[in-house]
């Protein structure tokens, strides 16, 4: 519920921001890749590719910081493939993990040096679907130790961002989920104070973003 509320403030947000033509707020448009993986999983590194396009509204606070809020749709997950070293045939084994989400990251930035500065921030997401694909084809039914997805997702981000003129931005960004996104697949658990808890998996994903400023 707490993460729901999250989602509708900070959408009211964004919709109010750009109806307001004053002169410290802006807008524009979000387009770029993301480059994912997931924690506590069996397999590492950022191979999933996928996209993340939106819009976004920012406020200036003061001459060198401010808060910029965005609506964006994310793909996310993971993908490895491997060739069988014992096989003859060279056969090709591989999982891929897509997620997608809209989510509406919530950012704080701070000028370090001219068009160059620091943001830092939290986002809320909903997820539209998942789909799971290895060899043997596509879906759940292929990997029958796959838990369900959590509906919500609560995450942190920080990054850097570069005017690159005045009508376009330059975004570098790392995203990690506070709460995890689904229980771990093995069960494994851990500690938490004198409670134990499923170890859970976590969202962990690379943005490169272009945003073109003031449509």
């Amino acid at each position: 519920k707490l993460l729901t509320i999250f989602l509708i403030i900070n959408c009211q947000l964004l919709i109010v921001s750009f109806s307001v033509h004053a002169q410290k707020f802006g807008g524009g448009l979000i387009a770029g890749a993301t480059f994912s993986q997931m924690l506590n999983t069996d397999i590492y590194g950022f191979q999933k590719a996928g996209i993340v396009a939106g819009v976004y509204a920012d406020r200036v606070i003061k001459n060198k910081s401010g808060i910029q809020v965005e609506m964006v749709f994310v793909q996310k997950g993971y993908r490895k493939v491997t060739k069988d070293p014992i096989s003859s045939g060279g056969a090709v084994h591989f999982v891929n993990l897509n997620t997608n989400y809209i989510e509406v990251p919530v950012m704080f930035e701070s000028n370090l040096k001219d068009r160059f500065s620091f943001e830092i921030g939290l986002s809320g997401g909903v997820l539209i679907n998942s789909k799971f694909r290895n060899e043997n084809g596509e879906g759940s039914m292929y990997d029958p130790s796959q838990q369900p997805f959590n509906r919500f997702e609560f995450g942190c981000l920080g990054g850097f961002h570069f005017r690159i003129s005045d009508s376009f931005d330059l975004d570098l960004r790392y995203l990690n989920s506070i709460l995890r996104v689904r229980k771990h697949q093995a069960g494994q658990t851990q500690m938490i104070g004198a409670v134990r808890l499923n170890r859970g998996e976590y969202n962990s994903v690379l943005q490169v973003k272009i945003g073109r400023a003031h449509v």
